[in-house]
């Protein structure tokens, strides 16, 4: 192969080290080389410190990452900006409920938005992508998100290069409350699903939890602090010197669980009672 992007992504390959098969040649297009001609356009233009990239978002090769990580080696800023075709013009996102508003979107092209339901009297977050389509951030069942919330409020929200969203959520047990909520992808710590989840050392500090499967994940020292896991399903879950302060763990299910020197502190166990009731502690009340 001859003047190949990135071999690896293009399925050439398994790795530039490791290469595999019976394939060889050059590579092209590495965070390393763009690196360098970020570097001489500095050199080029004194005081230059943020560099347009062109991209193509129909080539798997122009990856925003790759700009991103090339960028930092280079001590630059990188302004994404996407090629479209005349063709392309209005993209229908499609609808959850009857009424649907797009309010943000990344570079990436993920929209984040709100959405309601004639009668419901809740507005509700949606996440969308093109090859996922439109998502109900609130919605208990999907995987990929660990903070949601029923009746979420998005009006104000924003979304971030790595999919991540900020807002603001209502419950309909407490309708007289509005809280900020940061609603986190777990497909950015490498998880398709919270169940077996390696989340080791995690900052999950106030996610929203509630009713949600972690078997068998690995929660070992992760900071759970003000985190709702009521109801939460939490069996053979691994939360060995986990920071449970403050947390709800009202009916939330424990069983095979490891809480070796996890810390407790004005915890909510699973009987509804008080950390502080038991001499700082859970255990025996899981």
């Amino acid at each position: 192969m001859a003047g190949v992007g990135d071999p690896i992504k293009l399925g050439f390959i398994d790795s530039l080290s490791r290469p595999g098969g019976n394939m060889t040649g050059l590579a092209t297009l590495r965070p390393e080389l763009e690196a360098r001609s970020f570097r001489l356009l500095a050199e080029l233009v004194p005081g230059l410190n943020r560099i347009a990239v062109l991209l193509n978002p129909d080539n798997p090769l122009h990856d925003v990452k790759d700009a991103e990580a090339a960028a930092k080696l280079a001590g630059v800023q990188v302004v994404m900006a996407r090629a479209r075709k005349p063709a392309e013009g209005m993209v229908d996102l499609g609808a959850v409920r009857s009424v649907n508003y797009a309010v943000a979107v990344n570079d990436r092209d993920q929209v984040v938005g709100y959405n309601a339901s004639f009668g419901d009297g809740f507005l509700h977050g949606f996440w969308w992508n093109s090859a996922r389509g439109m998502v109900d951030l609130d919605a208990s069942g999907w995987a990929d998100s660990t903070v949601g919330a029923l009746g979420a409020i998005p009006i104000r929200s924003a979304i971030n290069v790595n999919g991540e969203v900020v807002g603001s959520y209502q419950t309909k047990a407490d309708l007289l409350s509005v809280r900020p909520v940061l609603w986190l992808p777990i497909t950015n710590v490498g998880c398709v699903t919270l169940v077996a989840c390696n989340l080791k050392g995690a900052n999950l500090a106030g996610a929203y939890l509630k009713d949600r499967d972690l078997s068998n994940a690995n929660l070992k020292g992760a900071n759970l602090a003000r985190a709702n896991l009521s109801g939460a399903i939490l069996k053979d879950t691994n939360m060995m010197g986990a920071n449970l302060t403050n947390v709800n763990l009202t009916d939330a299910r424990l069983n095979g669980a490891n809480v070796k020197d996890v810390i407790w502190s004005n915890t909510i166990c699973v009987d509804g009672t008080n950390s502080k009731a038991h001499g700082g502690t859970c255990v025996g009340h899981l």
